[in-house]
C-alpha cells in the first residue's frame, strides 16, 4: 500500500505529573476509520516527559494498520526528540552530545520503532491555549495521574476515558462464588474499595533462575527499563471451584527512599501449562485490607501465603518480574498484557522473542503458580 492509500488518522496527546517525578498520567485522542477513541493510563512513579512520550507511544500502538498520521502534542521535548535529536543519539550509540546516556532511552526506542510503521507529521501546539482536543487530553491525563496516586494504573479507553473492556471471566460456581464487597451484613465491617473492578487478560511464562542480575542486564540491552522494586504479600483464600482469590498487600520502594503502600483484591483463573499460560483476572483496589481479610477468612478460610520481593522491568507491554519468593527461591516471570480482543496465539511470538533475547530459550518453564508450589512444599491440600 502506497503512503497516499493509507488511512488518515488524527492523534492528539498529553501527559501530566503530580510532582516531577511523581504519580503521572497520559492521554490520547484518536480520530480515524474506527471513529473517535480515547485512551488514558498512568504510573505511580514517573516524570512528565515520560508521560508525554507514553501518550504518543500508546496511541501509535493502538493503530491497526500503517496510516497517515497527524500527531499533535504540546511537548517540545517529544516533538524535537523524535524528529531531530534522536538521529544524533542513535549515531552516538544512544549517548548525548556530552557523552552521557540518553534519558528515557527505552521509550525513544519504542517510539522510533512505532513511528517507522507510519507516515507521521509531528505537530506542536501550545498547552492550555484553547485547543479543544489538547484541553480534553489534559483533563484525561490529570485524572489518570490522580488515579495513579491512589495506586490505580490500569489503562482506560472509551468515552470519558472509560475502562477498557476485557473478556469476561468464566462463570463463578457456587463453591467458588466471590464474596460481595459493595455491601455487607450489619455485623460485617464496611469494606472500602477505592475503585471499580478492572478486568483483563495476560500471558504468563515463568522460569526458575538463579542469576537475576544477568537477566536484568540482558533486559537492559533489549531496551528494558526498571519500573520499580516491590515487596508483596499475597494471601490466598480457599474458594475452590477452579478459581483463585487473593488479597495482595504491596509496598513500592521509590528511588528517593520513600515507600508507597496499597492493597488490591484479585480474582483470576489460569491454565497450568508448560508454555505461555493464559490468565483472566478481575482486580479491585482496597482501602481497608484488614477488614476485608477478616471477612474472607470467615467466608472461605485461609489458604497459602506467598511472600516475595520483586523487581519490575518494562519491556514494551511486557512486565518482566525478577522474583525472590520466600520458601521457594528466585524466578523470572514474563507477563504480557493482551489488548482488547487480541488473539493470545498471535501474541505468543512477541513473548518468544523476549525469551530468546533474555537467554531463557530452551530452559524448562515452571507451569505451576507460586501458591501451588508452596502448597506442595508445605503439604497443604487445596480446598
Amino acid at each position: 500500500m502506497s503512503a497516499a492509500e493509507r488511512p488518515a488518522v488524527v492523534i492528539v496527546t498529553d501527559g501530566a505529573c503530580q510532582g516531577n517525578p511523581g504519580p503521572g498520567g497520559w492521554a490520547a485522542l484518536i480520530r480515524g476509520p474506527r471513529g473517535l477513541r480515547e485512551l488514558s493510563g498512568g504510573e505511580t512513579a514517573t516524570t512528565n516527559n515520560r508521560m508525554e512520550m507514553m501518550a504518543a507511544l500508546r496511541a501509535l500502538e493502538d493503530l491497526e494498520e500503517p496510516s497517515r498520521v497527524e500527531l499533535t502534542t504540546d511537548s517540545q521535548y517529544l516533538r524535537n526528540g523524535i524528529t531531530s535529536w534522536i538521529h544524533g543519539w542513535m549515531r552516538k550509540g544512544w549517548r548525548t552530545s556530552t557523552g552521557g546516556p540518553v534519558k528515557n532511552e527505552d521509550l525513544w526506542r519504542a517510539l522510533w520503532e512505532q513511528a517507522g510503521l507510519h507516515d507521521i507529521q509531528w505537530r506542536w501546539v501550545r498547552g492550555h491555549a484553547g485547543h479543544a482536543d489538547n484541553e480534553r487530553c489534559d483533563r484525561l491525563a490529570v485524572a489518570a495521574a490522580e488515579r495513579a496516586r491512589r495506586g490505580d494504573t490500569e489503562e482506560r479507553r472509551g468515552p470519558d476515558g472509560g475502562e477498557r473492556e476485557a473478556p469476561a471471566l468464566p462463570p463463578r460456581g457456587d463453591k467458588g462464588k466471590r464474596p460481595t464487597t459493595r455491601s455487607a451484613p450489619m455485623d460485617t465491617p464496611t469494606l472500602d474499595l477505592s475503585s471499580a473492578p478492572q478486568c483483563g487478560r495476560n500471558l504468563e511464562l515463568k522460569f526458575p533462575h538463579r542469576a537475576l542480575d544477568e537477566i536484568k542486564r540482558r533486559a537492559g540491552t533489549l531496551g528494558g527499563k526498571l519500573h520499580g522494586r516491590l515487596s508483596q504479600d499475597d494471601q490466598f483464600y480457599a474458594v475452590g471451584g477452579g478459581e483463585r482469590l487473593k488479597l495482595r498487600r504491596e509496598t513500592r520502594h521509590l528511588p528517593d527512599g520513600q515507600a508507597h503502600n496499597h492493597a488490591e483484591l484479585i480474582r483470576y483463573t489460569r491454565a497450568d501449562e508448560g508454555g505461555p499460560r493464559l490468565s483472566a483476572y478481575e482486580l479491585e483496589q482496597v482501602g481497608d485490607p484488614d477488614a476485608l481479610h477478616e471477612r474472607l477468612v470467615r467466608e472461605h478460610g485461609l489458604d497459602v501465603l506467598v511472600r516475595k520481593g520483586r523487581e519490575v522491568v518494562l519491556l514494551g507491554r511486557t512486565r518482566l518480574h525478577l522474583d525472590t519468593v520466600a520458601g521457594l527461591g528466585t524466578y523470572v516471570e514474563l507477563e504480557l498484557v493482551l489488548r482488547e480482543g487480541e488473539d493470545p496465539q498471535a501474541a505468543q511470538g512477541e513473548l518468544e522473542h523476549l525469551v530468546r533475547g533474555l537467554g531463557l530459550f530452551g530452559l524448562p518453564a515452571e507451569p505451576r503458580a507460586y501458591a501451588d508450589l508452596l502448597r506442595e512444599r508445605l503439604a497443604i491440600t487445596p480446598a
